[in-house]
Order: structure tokens, then sequence, then C-alpha cells
């Protein structure tokens, strides 16, 4: 009898355990109209020397931190890619791009990223960026949207949700 007991206990333990991904990849070059008006996370393009990588093995693309400078109003500024993948998690609304050197009490954060339109040679996206005061953790963040083009030379593909 106790040990009928301790097997339900003991599955209850193992599912309580088990991690979650909600993250799919396209492949730059697979990115169609089908993706103009959806909510996806860019993927800079890699290093040469990174870009081995078996197309399936998702964790492996996404896992490094990539970046690019991209040009916003005149102005040229570097983002990071800020991934939170976990050996059995990762999940969509945690992956975000950063911006590298904004200013000493900001940060500039993209957290939504919609593609408006695709061409042969890159994609216009609206970045929705979010600026927090960095020792104020009470303010509430700045929001503001920008429509800009990037390269397809510069992209490695595109997150999206499943």
């Amino acid at each position: 009898m106790k040990i009928l007991l301790i097997i339900p206990l003991l599955y209850s333990f193992y599912t309580f355990g088990q991690g979650g991904w909600d993250i799919g990849y396209v492949d730059i070059d697979s990115v169609g109209n089908e993706y103009i008006g959806q909510d996806v996370k860019i993927d800079f393009l890699k290093a040469p020397e990174t870009q081995s990588v078996n197309p399936l093995e998702i964790r492996k693309i996404i896992s490094n931190e990539d970046s690019a400078f991209i040009e916003i109003n005149g102005k040229k500024i570097q983002l990071k890619e800020r991934r939170n993948i976990y050996d059995d998690w990762g999940f969509y609304d945690e992956q975000y791009l950063e911006c590298v050197h904004f200013g000493t009490t900001e940060t500039l954060r993209i957290y939504h990223t919609v593609i408006e339109e695709i061409s042969a040679e890159g994609l216009k996206v609206r970045f929705y960026f979010e600026i927090s005061s960095s020792g104020n953790q009470q303010s509430q963040p700045r929001r503001r949207c920008e429509s800009i083009w990037i390269e397809k030379s510069k992209l490695n593909g595109i997150l999206i949700k499943t």
C-alpha cells in the first residue's frame, strides 16, 4: 500500500520539474510574406567560424549573443542579442535586443519587432523600444517605436513564437 502512494508522489515531482520551449527559428532565406505583421525576434549574422551549425539545433543557433550596428534616425547604434536560453527551457518573450553604450543612466531594450515589408535585400521592421532608468526601479519605462530597414546580409534568421 505504501509503495502505491509513493509512485504518484514521485511522478508529480517529475512533472513539476519539466522545462518549456516556445521558440521557433526561420532562416533568413526562408522569411516570406507570411511573416509580415508578425512579432519576431531578430537573429543577427554570426561570425563566419560559428555558422557551421546544423539548422535543427536551435539552441546552438540562438545561444550566441551576436551584435550588429544599425542606423536609427541618422544615429549608428550597436544592438546586442540578449538570450535567456537554459538547459531545459527557453521562452520567446524573454529574448530581446539591447543597445550597447546607450547611456550611463538609461537602458534601451527592444522586446518587440514587427516585420512590415520584405524585399530581396532586406526587411523593414518596426522596433518597439523601451527606455528605462538604470537606477530608478519605480519609474515607468518610456516607450517609442521606429521603422527601419535591415539588410539581409546582417541577419542569420528570425525567432518566432510557437
